[in-house]
């Protein structure tokens, strides 16, 4: 069996999978627009998007000069049009050797084993900028079939609820009911025409809610102090966690070298969490065991540093590549510690956290002349323009809004050149698009800058730049002890009868009936956990992928956090800049990208003369091709064997 993918699907199937379990199930993996050597003896699997390219390159696989495989499986990610589907089965080479037909609900990629996008870049875009209006349905049946998707993977009929705040002048406040609204359609249309779903079942009833960016403006805007949130805003990190670094070999020359961050990098996995003061304390008791293991190696007298393991001669693989991780982790750390001491991040952040404390400080005590504070961090030279920006976005907020005047004179101390403020006042007017309307004209305007934010600040016995918690943590837990403001946070059914019941429920933390994991007895049987969905349209922040896990480990949910893409503050303040503009080409859209590419021609090599020619159609076993349907699996019957090992793998998103 040959698994053939293309670019999209590529990235979907290996964020859940090995390559290397790839290549244990199919004999060949492939991208549909790579040339390819004719097998007629074999079947293919072909996993695509739906789009025209795509389908323009499998069928050049079945040209009559160069058919390249027995039969096809062809399954393809929400939605095959009419006319793609037609495309496909009036060739007269292909139609006859189609096996199966369908859709596979795997329009996901997952980032972690709690956190799942969509790929969906510059979401901010399609949802709250005008000019991209035509584009908003579209994307909310794609999230709605994804979700499904999500749902029929992990085999779940979630209670449904949404955000839905009380904003009658904010015309995107109705995105999550609508995506809610489209969810709870095609999750009831799939369960009508699969009647084994869902599927029977001792786990609690998930609940999936549906929120947008505009239920937390903070959680884009703040300075985090955990190390992936903090690595990512400060280093040049890629969205597929490529870090590039220059290091010292063995002979003395500085090399470069790329690092993914993801979960090979077990080291990566301990640390992205923490904040960065305790990862540098985990780092040095890493290199610590390090030495100790690898002290054969070594052979050092006396203590031993990182520039000392840098340029030692090759040993092990082993070693290599604890030493790669030991280095590349070092090299991160002080890269962080150092830009933090150099741009006075530590003092801006606190500060940030006191505003979001309602201008409280850690303690809980109001801070007096909480401005004052923010103009004598303003004033300091070793911030940048960009971290001013975003404290005084923050107090912009904080203070319900400013008449514009006095942001001016917050730009002078931001030391923003005369030339430049109608840019900087642009990020300010521009919050209105994501229903903060905050620029008054005078003291005596009124503004709709005022709104109930749900994130929580921390006190007592933690890192007092890391007090914020977002709302997402307030959302979840209030989810689990059922006092969720039901107008707020409406169910798009009605509410489940038990859930109206005041008694202690399976999902309520204060269950008496549960106990501390250490009083179970080590036979007992333990019920899966229930799952809580959060969806963030318009892209959800590190700091909320924290909260996933955290969440998870608190209250023994399996919390999975999903939403178009996630965001940096970066991103988000770019993305910020760029709402009020109806200039489609300069947002430069994915959108608008794929009516270029479905111009694009399949590469000339695809239709070479192969030296192997094709076998004689042989009639398949099927009854031809079906109608398109989402699928729970999509293992062919050949490959039953592996299907257990394919869901094994699955559990690094499903796990739980």
């Amino acid at each position: 069996m040959v698994l053939v993918l293309d670019d999209t699907t590529y990235d979907y199937i290996f964020s859940l999978i090995q390559k290397s379990d790839a290549l244990r199930i199919f004999s060949v993996v492939t991208k549909v627009d790579s040339p390819k050597t004719a097998q007629p003896s074999l079947n293919a699997l072909y996993l695509l998007s739906p789009s025209t390219y795509s389908i323009r390159c499998l069928l050049t696989d079945f040209e009559s000069t160069s058919v390249k495989y027995k039969g096809a499986h062809l399954y393809f990610l929400p939605t095959v049009s009419q006319s793609q589907e037609k495309m496909i089965k009036s060739n007269f080479q292909l139609n006859p050797r189609i096996l199966s037909f369908g859709e596979f609900p795997l329009d996901f990629e997952a980032k972690d084993p709690n956190v799942f996008t969509l790929k969906n870049p510059k979401s901010l875009q399609t949802y709250y900028n005008s000019s991209c209006s035509d584009l908003v349905k579209g994307s909310i049946d794609k999230i709605a079939s994804s979700l499904v998707g999500i749902c029929v993977l992990t085999g779940e009929y979630p209670i449904i609820r949404y955000y839905s705040p009380n904003t009658e002048d904010f015309n995107a406040a109705v995105l999550p009911k609508f995506i809610a609204g489209a969810f709870q359609f095609q999750l009831d249309e799939y369960s009508r025409k699969n009647p084994d779903f869902p599927p029977v079942t001792d786990r609690p009833r998930s609940v999936f809610v549906i929120t947008d960016r505009t239920c937390d403006l903070y959680a884009p805007l703040l300075h985090e102090f955990t190390y992936q949130a903090m690595a990512y805003d400060l280093l040049p990190i890629d969205e597929g966690g490529k870090f590039t670094y220059e290091v010292e070999n063995e002979s003395g020359t500085l090399i470069k070298r790329d690092a993914i961050l993801n979960e090979d990098d077990q080291q990566w996995m301990s640390l992205k969490n923490l904040h960065i003061s305790d990862a540098e304390e985990s780092w040095k008791l890493s290199f610590k065991e390090f030495t100790s293991k690898y002290s054969k190696f070594i052979n050092r007298s006396g203590k031993v540093s990182v520039s000392d393991i840098r340029t030692l001669a090759a040993g092990t693989e082993e070693f290599n590549e604890a030493r790669t991780r030991i280095v590349l982790h070092d090299k991160m750390i002080v890269s962080l510690l150092k830009i933090n001491n150099v741009r006075n991040l530590a003092e801006l952040a606190e500060l940030e956290q006191d505003l979001i404390s309602n201008g409280c400080d850690i303690n809980g005590d109001r801070i007096k002349n909480i401005a004052v504070s923010l103009l004598e961090v303003l004033q300091k030279c070793e911030c940048l323009q960009s971290d001013k920006l975003r404290l005084v976005i923050v107090y912009f907020i904080y203070r319900g809004g400013l008449i514009e005047e006095d942001l001016v004179k917050l730009f002078h101390f931001m030391e923003i050149s005369t030339n430049d403020f109608p840019s900087v006042l642009s990020y300010f007017q521009n919050l209105q698009y994501l229903g903060f309307t905050g620029v008054k004209k005078s003291p005596k305007s009124k503004s709709s800058g005022k709104r109930t934010f749900l994130h929580e600040s921390s006190t007592g016995d933690v890192f007092n730049t890391s007090r914020f918690k977002p709302a997402m943590n307030t959302i979840i837990s209030r989810i689990v002890d059922n006092s969720l403001d039901e107008s707020i946070f409406p169910y798009i059914k009605d509410k489940p009868i038990q859930l109206d019941d005041p008694s202690p429920t399976t999902s309520s933390l204060k269950n008496p009936r549960h106990r501390a994991a250490w009083g179970k007895q080590s036979h007992a049987y333990e019920a899966p956990k229930q799952r809580i969905f959060y969806y963030i349209a318009g892209g959800a922040t590190l700091s909320e992928v924290r909260t996933a896990s955290e969440l998870s480990n608190l209250l023994d949910k399996q919390v999975i956090l999903g939403s178009d893409e996630l965001l940096t503050p970066g991103e988000f303040i770019s993305n910020l800049a760029l709402l009020s503009t109806d200039d489609r080409n300069q947002l430069n859209l994915p959108q608008d990208r794929q009516r270029f590419l479905s111009e694009r021609q399949v590469p000339a090599e695809l239709r070479m003369r192969q030296s192997v020619s094709p076998s004689p159609v042989q009639t398949p076993q099927s009854t031809g091709p079906q109608k398109p349907t989402v699928q729970r699996e999509v293992t062919p019957t050949d490959e039953s064997s592996s299907a257990t090992g394919k869901r094994a793998r699955f559990k690094k998103f499903l796990r739980g």
